[in-house]
């Protein structure tokens, strides 16, 4: 099964984030639930490997990252693939934002770990250049981060995929705080997506091999950027179709996205609907209702 996933790194500044990426998290009033079919699994009767892929569905579905760790290296140690870690390094990005930042440390070096040993294990595995370019441009030096490293591999991603090549080059600028750099990489990746006619392409076909949350990474930088909001809104509403246990993004902030993406085209009806989508989902969504409110008023 393809298992990828595309994390909201941090966004460290000075050594510490100002700002903390969205990502779910597990629900604790779930314990039970998880522990009786966690036990399940165990008490099967099934190959070991087996075992292990409902372990990494069943935790990957609850987010329970210390099982979904676990898991992940128990199904490396039977046979290690730049895919698993891939997901490793990506789980371990979600956990080290889960946990206070004295005990993140060890989680980050993991990420950065796993994402190198993908890519010496598949060059061109261009979901876990994207993550790893990214972890290295965010993360201090001091502990692994290396933004000429971020540069070359960003290079090496525009060989192989044009747009993913300048989303990252986009993302290398913003880090930087190169905001007009970043604007310009992204305008050139846009361009690409207008040539490809992303909105009747056959987005199967797009998004394969693609990390998981690319579609959500083009709606989100659309909206941001207020570039081509129509290609935003067709991303959004493919990443909204697709939606499954493997996401890492609440759905809430994806019909949030859809949202501001209607308000840049001036559709205050659709940007409210998709607002009392994402409020259903999660009622006390402040953001979501201030949004709207404000446009209102």
């Amino acid at each position: 099964m393809r298992r990828v996933v595309l994390i909201f790194l941090f966004l460290w500044m000075g050594g510490f984030a100002q700002e903390r990426p969205i990502f779910t998290r597990f629900d604790k009033t779930a314990w039970q639930e998880y522990n009786q079919k966690y036990s399940a699994i165990e008490n099967s009767v099934t190959s070991l490997d087996i075992q292990l892929d409902k372990k990494i569905e069943l935790a990957t579905t609850y987010n329970h990252y210390d099982d979904l760790i676990e898991s992940l290296e128990e199904k490396i140690d039977l046979g290690e693939t730049a895919e698993l870690r891939y997901y490793l390094g990506g789980i371990n990005g979600l956990k080290a934002l889960s946990v206070y930042r004295l005990f993140a440390l060890p989680y980050v070096r993991s990420m950065l770990n796993n994402f190198k040993r993908s890519l010496e294990l598949n060059p061109n595995y261009t979901p876990a250049i994207e993550a790893y370019v990214e972890s290295l441009c965010l993360v201090p030096s001091i502990i692994g981060g290396d933004l000429k490293k971020a540069l070359q591999l960003s290079e090496h991603l525009l060989q192989l995929n044009t747009i993913e090549g300048y989303f990252s080059k986009g993302f290398i600028a913003k880090s930087k705080g190169e905001d007009e750099a970043a604007r310009v990489a992204y305008a050139k990746a846009f361009k690409e997506l207008e040539k490809q006619e992303f909105c009747t392409s056959d987005k199967e076909i797009f998004f394969k091999n693609k990390s998981l949350n690319f579609s959500f990474k083009i709606a989100e930088v659309s909206s941001q950027y207020a570039l081509s909001p129509s290609i935003g809104l067709c991303a959004i509403n493919y990443f909204i179709e697709h939606k499954s246990y493997l996401y890492n993004i609440p759905l809430e902030w994806a019909y949030y996205r859809k949202a501001e993406l209607h308000l840049l085209l001036n559709d205050l009806e659709a940007a409210k609907a998709a607002i009392d989508e994402a409020l259903t989902i999660k009622p006390d969504f402040k953001k979501a209702s201030a949004l709207i409110e404000n446009k209102i008023e």
